[in-house]
């Protein structure tokens, strides 16, 4: 019975492998009530799950869907890459088309937007004509004459996850660690990746703001892709400033674009080169976690080469005509801009990127509810560097807006998201630690 099943977990029982998959089974199958599930998330956020538990949850749902199966091309698994999420943070724009580059298979699904963290589909979706929902039959199609695929989540895939999912957002159960591994890893494991990078944010821009919530979430990703038969490792990446120069979405991806073809930003204010080198660094993980080379040196050296020489830019363009896109169509639509100035000489200091975040949310490059209409053209530059020196008056941040309100609104959250200190801020590496898989 559900209510046992319940108990169980509020007691703090382990809980079978037979058991787990019979309740995500009668779950899918409408046959256990919303209700009850979110009690047994509660249950699940107050007594955990252990290692065999999150397993078998993931594992169930998986099966609660279909399943996607890629060989290895050239002795290489195929590989995939996960963020936790932050602001600015663009990297699988560069990264599928790169990895893709070497002819290993990157089946990539990826998220929308969640709260202040932007979402890889609305950027994409920026790009006219850009299509991010496939069937299966599509998705398979592109697989075997591209080598890779950028897509959403289908309704086959990890139905289960989908609509726990949705209860653990409004239940408050998602910062879970047992539920985020099972989310996170199923899809992986259902979309057919057999090897897996992590990129797990942290700062205060991140879902993860200290470093023993990002270690903790790391480990257990990778032990529980190890006995699941995937292999996982993890970059524990800064988030305590916006990745890159742009925050919004047809905004980063003419950083990507830039990127991709070489073009650096040539004015004396925040450059990408934060953007590029994250991607070359989980690029080259990826590269080697799929069999590419025993060396990681040698996966950065060659990542390196294949964005510069412009193979990456080649696949990039051979993803977005496969998913229906024009990038000749594609530019940044002219908005409003107002640069924000700073009102005294200090050094520059992000006291909460995820005000960053919500400031281009506000303006309209985000959802405050799933019904809401994106603007892929408003967001945000971030002229400054953590500890940089900013004489008075000198621009901070130029917001591209197209409503008068909304600018009100996100100038409120912006002023509380930076401040100009007397004193040179505490640095931040861009990556704090690697854990092997």
């Amino acid at each position: 019975m559900m209510t046992e099943f319940i108990r169980d977990k509020r007691l703090g029982h382990s809980q079978s492998h037979e058991s787990l998959l019979e309740f995500i089974e009668a779950y899918s199958k409408d046959r256990v009530p919303d209700y009850q599930v979110a009690a047994w998330l509660m249950a699940v956020c107050l007594k955990g799950l252990n290692p065999d538990e999150t397993l078998s949850l993931t594992q169930a749902m998986v099966q609660s869907g279909e399943q996607l199966n890629w060989p290895s091309q050239n002795g290489f698994l195929p590989t995939d890459k996960h963020s936790t999420g932050g602001v600015g943070d663009k990297t699988s724009l560069i990264i599928a088309p790169l990895v893709a580059s070497f002819g290993i298979p990157v089946p990539m699904m990826a998220g929308r937007g969640l709260g202040f963290t932007g979402g890889t589909l609305d950027k994409l979706e920026s790009i006219p004509g850009f299509q991010t929902r496939l069937s299966m039959a599509q998705i398979r199609r592109q697989m075997d004459h591209l080598g890779f695929f950028l897509v959403g989540q289908t309704d086959e895939i990890c139905p289960a996850d989908k609509r726990m999912y949705s209860l653990r957002d409004v239940t408050s159960t998602v910062d879970s660690i047992p539920l985020i591994c099972a989310s996170i890893l199923s899809k992986k494991m259902a979309e057919g990746a057999k090897s897996l990078v992590m990129d797990v944010k942290v700062g205060s821009g991140a879902f993860m703001t200290s470093l023993e919530e990002a270690r903790s979430l790391a480990h257990s990703l990778i032990q529980i892709g190890k006995i699941g038969d995937l292999k996982v490792s993890a970059l524990i990446t800064d988030m305590n400033q916006p990745l890159g120069r742009f925050v919004g979405n047809a905004l980063e991806v003419k950083e990507c674009l830039d990127i991709l073809i070489g073009e650096e930003s040539q004015d004396e204010f925040k450059s990408y080169k934060d953007t590029k080198d994250l991607s070359v660094e989980l690029s080259a993980q990826m590269l080697f976690v799929s069999g590419y080379s025993k060396e990681i040196s040698d996966c950065r050296k060659a990542c390196l080469e294949h964005l510069e020489n412009g193979r990456a830019y080649e696949e990039f363009e051979r993803l977005v005509y496969a998913q229906g896109g024009d990038l000749a169509k594609f530019k940044v639509k002219p908005s409003m801009t107002l640069e924000v100035a700073a009102p005294r000489e200090g050094y520059f200091h992000v006291e909460s990127n995820k005000d960053i975040g919500f400031a281009s949310l506000l303006l309209g490059g985000g959802r405050q509810k799933s019904s809401d209409q994106i603007d892929p053209d408003v967001g945000l530059e971030v002229l400054r560097t953590e500890g940089d020196l900013v004489p008075v008056g000198s621009p901070v941040f130029k917001i591209h807006f197209k409503d008068q309100n909304k600018l009100s609104l996100a100038l409120k959250t912006l002023e509380k998201a930076y401040t100009l200190s007397n004193s040179p801020p505490k640095n931040f590496p861009l990556i704090h630690e690697h854990i092997p898989s």
